[in-house]
């Protein structure tokens, strides 16, 4: 009852993100950065698959596609699935498969055989998967991603946290330094607002994975024989000794968060993105009739910025696993 209970629960879920378009075109997009540092996690062997979960809009097909000579996504919301097979170009399509399931059926439902990928990795999507298993039939994200991985394959959660608002360079002229710090000031404030006060009881309690950046999402202590001082084991056991060679499934444990997104866009652009919170589909779906809080977003952030460009900022951060 409490595995079917869950299933309908992502399932739901994920029917807040059926609008695959609408989300392709506003949310950001990773730097080639963090692509040449997946590859180069993956310190041996070649680089010929990696398999992308919750691949939503195929958003970051392309930059796994310059470093892996082909891609298995997977993703369970049909809407986000043809979206991404709609925006693969022509000469990528024989190099992508696009399946219809959930993260946790890595080999099952994905089709990936046991130790064959070099890298398995979800962007901003792992604090919805089922990431520890409940039962042998039931293995979880991390146990079958250990499975489909080759020895010294790599699994990478990767995530970014709430954006932050900065004028961009030179917008309100040569001598408008404190005009732009005080139009940032208004901006951030107005979106804070947004998120927590006129939001904030609208978002999913996953969401808080996401503001603590995936602490508490790495592996249990017994499945890694050693752990960086970055990581911290989800079960709260010991580090750096791991468990018993049996349950070890995975060398090494670190994290990495020293990168970011930047991405300069208009204002309207910029509400365009707020209004893909799943926090905001709830508050329209549940409150239909109620004033629009990006509306009064939208006031604040014209007000701030008028018609100048902004730079908008997201903080990247990752959980790196390599297969023993």
């Amino acid at each position: 009852m409490a595995a079917a209970a869950a299933a309908i629960e992502r399932v739901a879920a994920h029917k807040l993100f059926q609008h695959g378009a609408e989300y392709a075109a506003h949310r950001p997009t990773y730097p080639t950065e963090l692509f040449a540092r997946l590859a180069d996690a993956v310190r041996s062997g070649p680089r010929s698959l990696a398999v992308d979960l919750g691949t939503g809009t195929g958003q970051a097909l392309p930059g796994l596609l310059e470093h892996f000579e082909r891609v298995v996504a997977l993703e369970p919301s049909a809407g986000q699935l043809e979206a991404a097979r709609a925006a693969l170009p022509a000469d990528a399509k024989s190099r992508v498969t696009l399946r219809q399931v959930g993260a946790e059926a890595i080999e099952t439902g994905g089709g990936v055989p046991a130790g064959s990928a070099d890298l398995v990795v979800a962007f901003q999507a792992a604090h919805w998967f089922q990431l520890h298993g409940e039962s042998a039939e039931r293995p979880g994200v991390y146990a079958s991603a250990a499975r489909a991985l080759r020895p010294g394959g790599v699994v990478a959660l990767v995530g970014y946290g709430n954006c932050v608002l900065h004028a961009a360079e030179g917008s309100f002229g040569a001598d408008g330094a404190s005009s732009a710090a005080r139009a940032e000031e208004v901006a951030n404030a107005a979106v804070r607002k947004l998120y927590k006060d006129d939001l904030g009881v609208h978002w999913d309690e996953r969401r808080g994975h996401i503001d603590s950046h995936y602490v508490g999402l790495e592996p249990r202590a017994a499945q890694v024989a050693e752990w960086d001082d970055s990581a911290t084991p989800s079960d709260g056991g010991a580090r750096s000794t791991g468990g018993d060679s049996s349950e070890v499934l995975f060398t090494r444990c670190w994290r990495d968060e020293d990168l970011s997104i930047r991405r300069e866009m208009s204002v309207a652009a910029l509400a365009g993105y707020l209004s893909t919170w799943s926090a905001y589909k709830t508050f329209k779906r549940e409150q239909p009739d109620a004033p629009d809080p990006i509306a009064a977003a939208r006031r604040s952030l014209d007000a701030a910025f008028g018609d100048r460009p902004v730079v908008v900022e997201w903080p990247l951060f990752a959980i790196m696993v390599e297969r023993a």
